[in-house]
Order: C-alpha cells, then structure tokens, then sequence
C-alpha cells in the first residue's frame, strides 16, 4: 500500500495548540514525523486527494497542506528525524506491502 509525504503549513496564531484534532488523526493514521512540518503516513488510499480530504476538516482556511505518493525508488533523505529509518522498515515504500492504517 502507498505511502505519502505530507507538507503542511499551520497558520493560525495559536500554533500547534490549535491543530490538536491534526496532530491526533496524523497520529491515529501512523504518520512519522520526518521535519518539523513534514510526515510519512502509510494508508490503504492510494490518492493524494483522499487523504487530503480526510485531513482538511482538522485545518483552516489559511493552513497549506501539500500530498504525494512516494516509492522507494524516488526518495532520499538525509538528516530526517529520529526514527525514520525504523519507521520505514515497518512501513516499507513499495506499494506491494500492507498499509496499517485506513483512510475512511
């Protein structure tokens, strides 16, 4: 099953206090943060646009939110948080492998 890179820009002036429903479904959906704004999420949707709109009602009208599906063929990274080497054992990038989570 697919796994993507999620980007995202939070705006509102209350910080990351406001986005608690965010953080709490990106957590729900196994993301691993890779950046300070930035997560690998493994599901079994294979679009972009799915998980987007399953995010969006957790964001404002003012937040950025970008999705991609990533393949172990196409994705480097260097100097990624702690973890992220593990997480993608776990969570391979080939979409031949099992998604845990599930977007609705």
């Amino acid at each position: 099953m697919p796994v993507f890179f999620v980007s995202f820009d939070l705006n509102h002036d209350d910080g990351y206090d406001h986005y608690s429903g965010f953080v709490a479904e990106l957590n729900k959906l196994r993301g691993h943060r890779i950046m300070n704004n930035s997560c690998l999420v493994n599901i079994k949707s294979g679009s972009a646009k799915t998980l987007l709109d399953h995010l969006k009602p957790h964001l404002e009208d003012t937040d950025r939110i970008f999705a991609a599906r990533i393949d172990s063929a196409n994705s480097y990274f260097l100097h990624a948080y702690p973890g992220t080497n593990d997480w993608i054992k776990h969570n391979p990038l080939d979409p031949q492998k099992p998604a845990p989570a599930s977007v609705n």
